[in-house]
């Protein structure tokens, strides 16, 4: 698509791609300060000098869970882009407006994710969170119109589904009672559920199975004519 292609709006209206890089290229941008900030904040750790830092296990397991934030945050970014290009983007509308303040709440918790890595029960609480919000940032594309298709309904399916595993993960985790100060074999497995799940979400996106499952969690309440 060029910079001066249009996107067709919900309502028969059009958007001017240069307005709709202009707005996406903002968000660019705080990718990249939460990005640094999440940088800036490793290099204070002990365990970021090589030369003086001896290997421990509550280091590793550290440096795991930041593995959880970057991905969380870079695979968002994609997915972003991508949905973007498939959809294009009304921010004149009320839910378009609203769909903004969601991405930058989102933002927000990506850098709380990649500045607050010392606690798993930390990370897993703000990443439910964050998954809320897509599901919240897809129910208003929705609204806006922008879901044409069964394909497109089936994706925010996905959404509400892999949200619901991470509470359940969440719930889990909680009414364990791990979490605390001692560092046992179930933290690095509810840390390895959590970095599966972004990498798993991301790729039943694009790969839609399990559609009976999709469609039942597909509300389809608050606009007429819905495909159905």
């Amino acid at each position: 698509m060029n910079a001066e292609d249009e996107v067709e709006g919900p309502l028969g209206h059009e958007v001017n791609e240069r307005d709709l890089s202009a707005s996406v290229t903002f968000i660019d941008v705080l990718f990249a300060v939460v990005m640094s900030i999440g940088l800036s904040q490793i290099m204070t750790r002990p365990w970021f000098n090589p030369t003086t830092a001896k290997f421990n296990p509550a280091f590793a397991f550290e440096i795991f869970v930041i593995l959880i934030g970057y991905s969380t945050l870079l695979l968002s970014w994609w997915g972003y882009h991508r949905s973007v290009n498939r959809r294009g983007y009304q921010y004149e509308t009320w839910a378009g407006k609203f769909s903004s303040a969601i991405d930058i709440l989102i933002l927000v918790g990506y850098w709380l994710l990649l500045v607050k890595f010392q606690s798993l029960l930390f990370v897993l609480c703000v990443l439910a969170a964050i998954y809320f919000m897509y599901a919240c940032w897809d129910y208003l594309r929705f609204l806006q119109g922008r879901e044409t298709d069964v394909k497109r309904r089936r994706r925010r399916g996905v959404t509400n589904l892999w949200t619901l595993v991470l509470l359940v993960i969440l719930g889990i985790y909680t009414a364990s009672g791990l979490g605390g100060p001692s560092l046992t074999f179930w933290d690095w497995i509810f840390a390895a559920l959590a970095l599966v799940v972004n990498v798993i979400y991301r790729v039943h996106k694009e790969r839609l199975t399990a559609k009976r499952i999709l469609d039942f969690l597909t509300p389809t309440w608050g606009r007429k004519g819905v495909l159905r």
